[in-house]
Formats: structure tokens, C-alpha cells, sequence
């Protein structure tokens, strides 16, 4: 059993609780509860603050069957975004996503012939050229995968081979011209939290994710 506390200095670990569970299939209060350890009044503080927040919607279970039908709680993916950037060897995409990982759109440019820096800006005109629809108030942040070693703490790109003009460049000041927050990972690692998150590994505690590629 997933085990969490009803104080209030773990409020916020509770809500993040509650939120993953959505987040991996469609649950009841009662499932939750069950799961979590939450007591009934706690859980309906956290469910209805999320509720009022629009990241969770509650409508009634599709089941049949005999008495009342609960109320199923699922994540609205569409109350939040984040923008996607993937930096390779050979181009550079970017993409608009929901919380459920649909990608509502994106681009694509090959990069071998541009410097860092031209990757960059032309990344910030497709990023401006995403928002355009008024989606800006939604955005959480920006999440950038690059071929790795990477340092998640100074947004660097460190010495990844076969990838030598990207050496030593720091991403901050793309989080910067955005204005929101960046957050950067190795693609390998990257692609694992998508397995769990949204490819086959959801409902696994313990798996592999293997990347084969360049370098």
C-alpha cells in the first residue's frame, strides 16, 4: 500500500500522491483513500482544491451494475501545458504537450549546419510561434532532452559524444527569453520517465528502458 499522512507540513506531498494516482487511470475517492492511506476528509480537501484548480475532473463511472455508480476522478490534461524540446544530432523539435502527453502540435528543423546559438533562436521562434493561440497562461514550464552527460543543476550540456559544438553550452538563457522555468535531462533518462508515465511501463515498479542511438 502507497502510505501518506495527513498532517500539514505533507499537504503538498499528499496532493502530489492524489495527482499520480489520477494520473495513471481513472479512480474513485474510495480508490484513492484506499491507496493512499488518506482519511476521507483530508482526501475531499485535496480532491476539491484540485477540482476548483480544473487539474481533475469528477464525472460518474460508465459501469454497470447494481446501486449507486461512483464518481470516477481523472486528470483534465488539457488545464495545464508544457513545451517539449528535443536537441539530436542531426535536428531539433519542439512541441506544445498536455499533462497526459498528447502533443497538441510541434516542429521540426534539422540543426547540422547551425551553431548552437542559431539552434537556440530559431527553438525560441518556433516556441513563440506555438504559443500564439493563447495558451501561454497554461504553460508549466519547458522540458529540454539532449544527448547526454548532462548537469540538471546549471542546465549544461556537458561532453556528450560525436556532439562536440553543443560542449559546454548552457541552456539557461532559453528559460530566460521564455520566462519560465526549464528543466533539462539526458534523452535516455528522458525516454524511461515517458515508459512510466506513458508508454508500457505504467503500471510497473521495476523496468529497463534501453535507447539505442548514436555515440
Amino acid at each position: 500500500m502507497t502510505r501518506a499522512t495527513n498532517s500539514g507540513q505533507m499537504r503538498q506531498s499528499n496532493r502530489q500522491l492524489v495527482l499520480n494516482l489520477i494520473r495513471s487511470g481513472t479512480l474513485s475517492r474510495a480508490d484513492i483513500a484506499k491507496k493512499t492511506g488518506l482519511t476521507r476528509a483530508a482526501l475531499t480537501i485535496i480532491a476539491d482544491e484540485l477540482l476548483q484548480e480544473g487539474l481533475i475532473l469528477e464525472e460518474e463511472s460508465s459501469a454497470v451494475g447494481v446501486g449507486r455508480r461512483p464518481k470516477i476522478l481523472s486528470l483534465n490534461g488539457h488545464s495545464r501545458l508544457a513545451l517539449g524540446i528535443n536537441i539530436t544530432r542531426r535536428f531539433c523539435e519542439i512541441g506544445l504537450v498536455t499533462l497526459t502527453g498528447e502533443v497538441l502540435s510541434s516542429q521540426r528543423f534539422d540543426n547540422r549546419e547551425l551553431s548552437p546559438q542559431e539552434a537556440m533562436e530559431r527553438l525560441m521562434c518556433e516556441a513563440l510561434s506555438l504559443l500564439q493561440g493563447g495558451d501561454r497562461d497554461k504553460l508549466l514550464g519547458v522540458g529540454v532532452t539532449t544527448p547526454g552527460p548532462v548537469d540538471t543543476r546549471t542546465l549544461t550540456i556537458l561532453t556528450p559524444p560525436n556532439f562536440e559544438a553543443w560542449h559546454g553550452v548552457c541552456l539557461a538563457p532559453l528559460a530566460e527569453q521564455l520566462g519560465l522555468p526549464l528543466y533539462l535531462e539526458n534523452i535516455s533518462s528522458a525516454y524511461a520517465l515517458c515508459a512510466k508515465y506513458f508508454g508500457k511501463c505504467v503500471d510497473e515498479d521495476n523496468y529497463i528502458a534501453l535507447l539505442v542511438d548514436e555515440g
